[in-house]
């Protein structure tokens, strides 16, 4: 599976497609769209009495757009309690330190300013983070989801290069290690 990792026609593109992942309602190439494509269908829902809940995982790089804080401000106003966004918030994009680029240090702030309810997890518990799915809610919901890029992998973790970059077979080989605990 992982050979399909990043390249075309692969079953795990660099973003996300609707027709090779299965669970991927749409495809959101430009970053900062996924929200607003959400937005609609939790609104779609909402009118067409679908209690059908709506969840889009954003990056904390990807919050540098625009486009996400249109589409919060009019979730927020509409109180959608079917939509949650989940930024994974590991502190590196594409160019480099998040904070460096655009400091988002006060993200869970920022949803709260925009009217969402707002949580901060441990991208990596499991268990914290469907507690905080299962909170009840009236309108939207943030969850701001602490990660650390490549965790678990040593010459991964909190690595810029691996924003891009595919394993080799050695490399590989020592992940997998790794994240079973073999090595």
């Amino acid at each position: 599976m992982l050979d399909g990792y990043y390249v075309d026609g692969g079953s795990l593109p660099g973003h996300l497609d609707k027709d090779a992942v299965p669970g991927i309602e749409a495809s959101a190439g430009s970053l900062g769209h996924g929200l607003s494509i959400g937005l609609g269908m939790a609104l779609a829902n909402r009118q067409t009495g679908n209690p059908g809940r709506v969840y889009v995982l954003v990056g904390d790089g990807e919050c540098n757009e625009g486009s996400i804080w249109e589409a919060a401000m009019l979730a927020a106003h509409l109180r959608l309690g079917g939509l949650t966004v989940i930024v994974d918030f590991n502190k590196l994009q594409g160019f480099g330190r998040t904070n460096e680029v655009i400091d988002q240090s006060n993200l869970s702030d920022r949803w709260r300013v925009f009217g969402w309810e707002a949580h901060e997890v441990d991208g990596h518990d499991a268990d914290e983070l469907e507690r905080v799915l299962r909170l009840p809610q009236t309108g939207p919901k943030a969850i701001i989801a602490h990660t650390v890029k490549g965790k678990g992998v040593s010459f991964m973790e909190d690595r810029l290069e691996w924003h891009y970059r595919s394993p080799d077979d050695a490399q590989k080989s020592l992940a997998i290690s790794e994240l079973e605990g073999r090595v």
